[in-house]
Protein backbone atom coordinates (compact mmCIF):
# COMPACT_ATOMS: atom_id res chain seq x y z
CA UNK A 1 0.00 0.00 0.00
CA UNK A 2 2.89 2.37 1.12
CA UNK A 3 4.79 1.99 -2.01
CA UNK A 4 1.85 2.48 -4.36
CA UNK A 5 0.97 5.59 -2.72
CA UNK A 6 4.67 6.45 -3.44
CA UNK A 7 4.34 5.96 -7.26
CA UNK A 8 1.26 7.81 -7.08
CA UNK A 9 2.53 10.58 -5.69
CA UNK A 10 5.58 10.58 -7.99
CA UNK A 11 3.60 10.53 -10.81
CA UNK A 12 1.46 13.55 -9.71
CA UNK A 13 4.62 15.39 -9.02
CA UNK A 14 5.99 14.57 -12.49
CA UNK A 15 2.87 16.08 -14.54
CA UNK A 16 1.82 18.93 -11.15
CA UNK A 17 5.20 20.58 -10.91
CA UNK A 18 5.55 21.37 -14.73
CA UNK A 19 1.86 22.93 -14.94
CA UNK A 20 2.62 24.60 -11.68
CA UNK A 21 6.01 26.10 -13.75
CA UNK A 22 4.19 26.90 -16.85
CA UNK A 23 1.48 28.77 -14.40
CA UNK A 24 3.68 30.78 -12.87
CA UNK A 25 6.28 31.76 -15.94
CA UNK A 26 2.66 32.47 -17.84
CA UNK A 27 2.08 34.87 -14.59
CA UNK A 28 5.11 36.45 -13.68
CA UNK A 29 6.46 36.87 -17.63
CA UNK A 30 4.60 40.01 -18.34
CA UNK A 31 5.58 41.93 -15.73
CA UNK A 32 9.26 40.88 -16.33
CA UNK A 33 9.23 42.11 -19.98
CA UNK A 34 7.30 45.27 -18.94
CA UNK A 35 9.90 46.14 -16.36
CA UNK A 36 12.61 45.68 -19.19
CA UNK A 37 10.72 47.89 -21.45
CA UNK A 38 10.69 50.71 -19.05
CA UNK A 39 14.55 50.28 -18.30
CA UNK A 40 15.29 50.01 -22.22
CA UNK A 41 12.86 53.28 -22.40
CA UNK A 42 14.90 55.19 -19.92
CA UNK A 43 18.24 54.54 -21.13
CA UNK A 44 16.92 55.87 -24.92
CA UNK A 45 15.65 59.03 -23.47
CA UNK A 46 18.76 59.46 -22.08
CA UNK A 47 20.77 58.68 -25.40
CA UNK A 48 18.12 61.53 -27.31
CA UNK A 49 19.08 63.78 -24.34
CA UNK A 50 22.76 62.83 -25.45
CA UNK A 51 22.25 63.53 -28.74
CA UNK A 52 20.66 66.59 -28.24
CA UNK A 53 23.78 67.88 -26.61
CA UNK A 54 21.64 68.64 -23.36
CA UNK A 55 23.87 70.19 -20.79
CA UNK A 56 23.01 67.93 -18.19
CA UNK A 57 24.94 65.38 -19.94
CA UNK A 58 27.68 66.89 -21.53
CA UNK A 59 30.39 65.86 -18.88
CA UNK A 60 30.16 62.56 -20.03
CA UNK A 61 32.48 61.37 -22.91
CA UNK A 62 31.51 59.68 -26.51
CA UNK A 63 33.35 56.31 -25.49
CA UNK A 64 30.78 55.99 -22.15
CA UNK A 65 27.71 57.29 -24.98
CA UNK A 66 29.24 54.27 -27.45
CA UNK A 67 28.97 51.81 -24.60
CA UNK A 68 25.98 52.69 -23.70
CA UNK A 69 24.40 52.83 -27.38
CA UNK A 70 25.87 49.46 -27.73
CA UNK A 71 24.21 47.77 -24.41
CA UNK A 72 20.80 49.55 -25.25
CA UNK A 73 21.08 47.82 -28.66
CA UNK A 74 21.95 44.40 -27.51
CA UNK A 75 18.99 44.48 -24.78
CA UNK A 76 16.60 45.62 -27.12
CA UNK A 77 17.16 43.19 -29.64
CA UNK A 78 17.40 40.04 -27.31
CA UNK A 79 13.90 41.90 -25.58
CA UNK A 80 12.29 42.02 -28.90
CA UNK A 81 13.34 38.33 -30.21
CA UNK A 82 12.25 36.76 -26.58
CA UNK A 83 9.04 38.86 -26.75
CA UNK A 84 8.13 37.55 -30.56
CA UNK A 85 8.75 34.24 -29.18
CA UNK A 86 6.73 34.14 -26.28
CA UNK A 87 4.07 35.30 -28.05
CA UNK A 88 4.04 32.83 -30.27
CA UNK A 89 3.64 29.96 -27.81
CA UNK A 90 0.82 28.61 -26.75
CA UNK A 91 0.41 28.92 -22.75
CA UNK A 92 0.82 25.05 -22.07
CA UNK A 93 4.01 24.64 -23.96
CA UNK A 94 6.87 25.14 -22.09
CA UNK A 95 8.47 28.55 -21.98
CA UNK A 96 11.21 29.29 -24.10
CA UNK A 97 11.93 32.44 -22.01
CA UNK A 98 12.17 32.34 -17.89
CA UNK A 99 10.95 35.41 -16.18
CA UNK A 100 14.41 34.76 -14.48
CA UNK A 101 16.19 35.31 -17.84
CA UNK A 102 14.16 38.43 -18.38
CA UNK A 103 15.09 39.72 -15.14
CA UNK A 104 18.68 39.20 -15.44
CA UNK A 105 18.70 40.85 -18.79
CA UNK A 106 17.10 44.30 -16.87
CA UNK A 107 19.99 43.99 -13.85
CA UNK A 108 22.74 43.36 -16.59
CA UNK A 109 21.46 46.54 -18.64
CA UNK A 110 21.02 48.58 -15.49
CA UNK A 111 24.25 47.26 -14.34
CA UNK A 112 26.11 48.64 -17.48
CA UNK A 113 23.74 51.77 -18.18
CA UNK A 114 22.96 53.06 -14.96
CA UNK A 115 26.28 54.50 -13.15
CA UNK A 116 27.78 56.49 -16.91
CA UNK A 117 23.71 57.75 -16.97
CA UNK A 118 24.29 58.86 -13.11
CA UNK A 119 27.95 60.23 -13.61
CA UNK A 120 27.83 63.29 -11.93
CA UNK A 121 29.12 66.66 -13.00
CA UNK A 122 32.90 67.27 -12.07
CA UNK A 123 32.85 70.26 -9.42
CA UNK A 124 34.14 73.55 -10.73
CA UNK A 125 36.08 74.89 -7.46
CA UNK A 126 36.34 78.25 -7.09
CA UNK A 127 39.40 80.56 -7.29
CA UNK A 128 41.12 80.43 -3.95
CA UNK A 129 41.68 84.02 -2.56
CA UNK A 130 44.63 84.93 -1.43
CA UNK A 131 45.47 84.65 2.24
CA UNK A 132 47.25 87.94 1.74
CA UNK A 133 44.27 89.94 1.55
CA UNK A 134 42.82 88.62 4.97
CA UNK A 135 45.88 88.90 6.43
CA UNK A 136 46.01 92.97 6.11
CA UNK A 137 42.37 93.34 7.12
CA UNK A 138 43.39 91.63 10.81
CA UNK A 139 46.55 93.49 11.17
CA UNK A 140 44.74 97.13 11.74
CA UNK A 141 48.19 98.54 10.93
CA UNK A 142 49.87 96.48 14.24
CA UNK A 143 47.29 98.09 16.86
CA UNK A 144 45.41 95.54 18.21
CA UNK A 145 41.59 96.07 17.39
CA UNK A 146 38.64 96.37 20.25
CA UNK A 147 36.64 93.36 20.46
CA UNK A 148 32.93 93.24 21.23
CA UNK A 149 31.35 90.81 23.43
CA UNK A 150 29.92 88.93 20.20
CA UNK A 151 31.53 85.75 19.44
CA UNK A 152 33.19 85.03 15.87
CA UNK A 153 30.80 84.39 13.32
CA UNK A 154 27.64 86.04 15.46
CA UNK A 155 26.55 89.52 14.75
CA UNK A 156 25.96 92.28 17.02
CA UNK A 157 21.53 91.30 16.56
CA UNK A 158 22.19 87.69 17.48
CA UNK A 159 24.51 88.29 20.78
CA UNK A 160 23.16 87.91 24.47
CA UNK A 161 21.97 91.07 25.42
CA UNK A 162 21.23 92.27 29.07
CA UNK A 163 18.88 94.28 29.52
CA UNK A 164 17.60 96.35 32.31
CA UNK A 165 14.30 95.68 33.56
CA UNK A 166 12.26 98.43 35.55
CA UNK A 167 11.36 96.49 39.19
CA UNK A 168 7.57 95.94 39.18
CA UNK A 169 5.39 96.84 42.23
CA UNK A 170 3.37 94.17 43.24
CA UNK A 171 0.24 94.96 45.25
Amino acid sequence: MYLNNLCLLDFFQNIGIPIKDRYDEFQYRPAAFDELGHGIQHVRKFLDLCAQKDEKFAHISEEDIEKVSKCLAEKEQWHNKALMDTQKQSCYDPPSVLAQQIRSTKQALDTTCNPIMNKPKPKVEPPKEEKKEVKKEGENNGEKMETDSTKPGETPADSPKTEIKPEMDID
